[in-house]
Formats: structure tokens, sequence, C-alpha cells
């Protein structure tokens, strides 16, 4: 499918998941607040300007990498045979999402 988005989501994975929480968060409050970009903007400077902040959004962005590992893991799991069944049966795309591969 879409080769430029499956490789930047594996590198997200890869880096949040392959990284400490503490280093995460050490990044996050002090590195990007060196940037004078992020110090600019009011928006991102209130995410990463105060470290409360900082640490809710370093642990959303280390879920998130694991949660996208485990849907990941859970979608490759499935049979090939049960996707195809799904299809001669009629079903739409969203529909084998719904009651296939979410369950």
């Amino acid at each position: 499918r879409n080769r430029l988005v499956y490789k930047a989501a594996d590198a997200y994975c890869a880096v949040f998941r392959g990284t400490p929480m503490l280093v995460q968060i050490f990044v996050i409050y002090y590195g990007l607040g060196q940037v004078g970009l992020f110090r600019s903007n009011p928006v991102i400077w209130w995410l990463i300007g105060d470290g409360l902040h900082a640490a809710i959004l370093a642990v959303l962005l280390n879920t998130g990498a694991y949660t996208a590992e485990i849907f990941r893991t859970a979608f490759l799991s499935l049979p090939r045979g049960l996707i195809e069944a799904a299809q001669s049966c009629g079903m739409s795309p969203w529909i084998i999402l719904r009651r296939i591969k979410f369950p």
C-alpha cells in the first residue's frame, strides 16, 4: 500500500519502543525546548514548556507506539483464509475490520 506511511509508522514504533521512557521525557522537555521553532509557537510551547505536559506527551507517544505494535501483531496473526472467506461472502473491508479483525 503506502510505503512511506508504513516506514514512518515502523520508525515511530522502533524509536519509542526502543528508548527508555525517562530519556523520552528528557528529550521532549529539555531537547525540544531548546529549538526556537517550538519556543515561538505558543501551542507547542504549552505542550512541552511545562514538565507535567511534557511527561504526559511522552507517555502518550510511548503508549501509542506499544498499542500500534499490539494491533499490528494481532492483525498479522489472523489466518489469511479467514480474510479470504469473509471477502468471498461479500463483506466490505470495513465490515471485515469490524467483525473479524477487531474482535
